[in-house]
């Protein structure tokens, strides 16, 4: 079976008990929280026992429903290093992988590290700041959820172990969208605005703007907010309360992948992404994505296959990756050709429906956990290269959107 070469060895050995792992994370209902807890699940299924600590956010913090775990320790919005190395022990923690080292996280970094704790991130990049890039060798391992995350860590550490896994979405969690047969010409456009986050990076006012003066009388817009739309200006407010093919949810779902199931185009125009988890939730439900020309949106289409990208210039400032100014007049054309054309769009559904396991969590956890249980019970351990143990399809999917992307 693909992916199996390479990592046989290591499945003929088993933990003689539960291996506890420290996860360390926001903890409510937003994307890093829900990759901490897909995290957390895949590594309880084989042999390891987690742990999550809360930190940041702390007014939003939240164990129930959707992002319940057995063991959340709610850390607080700064807990001190003191009391996370006291969590580690308590709880005989052999790893603390951090989801994301904010700033004021390197001092409990250092204080674990000095403590002979071993300490993984997983990072997304948006949160990647210039100024700490030198803080980064003091973590023993990275682990990488796209090709592109894993070329920036061994660039940033030459010598840094790399755990690569690229991410993808339990098939039991999403589902193909109900609107793959769909022989109707109205087309629906989907945008997930969640928190907004920084500086609006997920473009949410562009994107009703955009809609709202390109957006054809056969099209609609499912917007998702998770804060109130007037967060986005008096304009936006009025547009979506004025506008009848724009539909407002607003507040937390309980299932955010009911919103795919209803859509044919998923909008994110995005001026920085860290992982780009709506776009991998959008392609992995048969959802083709319109992206900005920038990262991590174009990690995961193949551009004129699984999605269409739109112009961006990068504006460069103390973040790692640029922030993208996106082109409003060229996003407007875009949702205008794709609304007048729903036959277009069913082409690129389906071809996101053909390639759809490109963007599936099902070999990844088996590989990672034996990955992890041999860092935990070797410090010296040199994972293997990432090309004996992708499956083929993903090493060819990968070629094939660089070449999309003119990156080779």
């Amino acid at each position: 079976q693909e992916g199996d070469q390479g990592i046989a060895a290591m499945q003929n050995r088993t933990a003689s008990s539960l291996m506890d792992v420290g996860i360390v994370s926001i903890w409510h209902e937003r994307g890093i929280s829900f990759q901490a807890l897909q995290l957390a699940r895949t590594l309880d299924a084989e042999g390891f026992r987690t742990h999550i600590l809360s930190r940041w956010e702390s007014s939003r913090f939240s164990n129930a429903g959707a992002i319940h775990h057995p063991r959340v320790t709610n850390g607080g919005d700064d807990p001190a290093p003191s009391d996370v190395l006291s969590w580690v022990r308590a709880n005989d923690i052999r790893l603390v992988i951090f989801m994301e080292v904010h700033p004021r996280d390197w001092k409990r970094v250092e204080h674990l590290k000095k403590n002979g704790v071993r300490v993984a991130c997983y990072e997304n990049l948006d949160i990647l700041r210039k100024e700490h890039l030198s803080d980064y060798g003091l973590i023993d391992w990275f682990l990488c959820h796209t090709f592109y995350s894993s070329e920036v860590f061994r660039k940033i550490c030459p010598d840094s172990r790399i755990l690569f896994v690229p991410w993808g979405i339990p098939s039991g969690v999403c589902r193909p969208s109900g609107r793959g047969g769909d022989t109707t010409d109205e087309v629906r456009f989907l945008h997930v605005g969640g928190w907004g986050g920084i500086n609006n990076r997920k473009n949410t006012d562009m994107v009703i703007r955009a809609f709202h003066e390109g957006g054809s009388g056969n099209s609609r817009l499912l917007l998702y907010s998770q804060v109130p739309i007037e967060k986005y200006g008096r304009e936006c407010e009025k547009i979506v309360s004025s506008d009848k093919r724009i539909e407002l949810y607003e507040g937390t779902v309980d299932d955010i992948f009911s919103a795919y199931g209803e859509a044919d185009v998923l909008l994110w125009p995005s001026k920085r992404e860290g992982l780009g988890l709506p776009v991998v939730e959008a392609l992995a439900s048969g959802v083709p994505v319109v992206i900005s020309d920038g990262y991590m949106m174009k990690q995961w289409p193949v551009a004129g296959e699984h999605g269409v990208v739109c112009p961006a210039t990068p504006r460069h400032g103390q973040m790692y990756l640029p922030e993208m100014d996106v082109d409003f007049d060229a996003l407007i054309r875009l949702i205008r050709s794709l609304s007048e054309d729903p036959d277009k769009v069913r082409k690129l559904r389906t071809n996101v429906a053909r390639d759809r396991r490109v963007w599936l969590w099902n070999w990844q956890g088996r590989v990672l956990c034996e990955m992890l249980k041999s860092v935990i019970e070797d410090g010296d351990y040199e994972p293997p290269e990432y090309h004996t143990y992708l499956p083929r399809y993903v090493l060819e999917h990968e070629k094939k959107r660089r070449a999309s992307m003119n990156e080779d």
